[in-house]
């Protein structure tokens, strides 16, 4: 079975605007929506994408990118745990590696509303880990060509 946890470009451009909580829903709290970051994380959480956003986006909108993160970790781990309550485990959450970070993806997000379920996150990186995982596969590099040259 698949569970999606896609959010429609209303709620993204509201979360952007208005942050995580004021559209997670009842669950805000569960998940950690209803309180901001600790300003160290938010800063380096910025920067991450600031440097993902190939730095051409201005660094003040950087917050608003942070939320939207954090938003749809928090609504894929929703959608993890509802799949898991309905269909029993093994659940997979299948995620870009920024979203299945056990420091603050969507693993953490599980562990914040459900800490009695098991997590595993495994990542697939190019060359070296960059982020926390439990388990790590190095893959050979994707030619993507240079990605920041269409923001020239």
């Amino acid at each position: 079975m698949i569970v999606g946890a896609a959010e429609s470009r209303e709620a993204v451009r509201g979360v952007f605007s208005d942050g995580p909580a004021v559209h997670f829903g009842p669950e805000a709290q569960r998940f950690g929506m209803d309180k901001p970051l600790p300003d160290d994380q938010q800063a380096a959480r910025e920067q991450l994408q600031f440097e993902a956003h190939c730095e051409a986006m201005p660094l003040d909108l950087m917050g608003g990118m942070v939320d939207l993160q954090r938003y749809r970790d928090a609504k894929f781990a929703a959608a993890a745990l509802r799949a898991l309550e309905a269909f029993g485990p093994p659940v997979a959450v299948i995620a870009g590696n920024g979203h299945a970070r056990t420091d603050w993806g969507v693993p953490a997000a599980i562990r914040l509303a459900a800490p009695d379920v098991s997590v595993h996150a495994v990542g697939f990186v190019e060359g070296s880990a960059h982020a926390p995982f439990d388990e790590v596969h190095i893959v050979p590099p994707v030619d993507r060509g240079a990605p920041c040259e269409a923001f020239k």
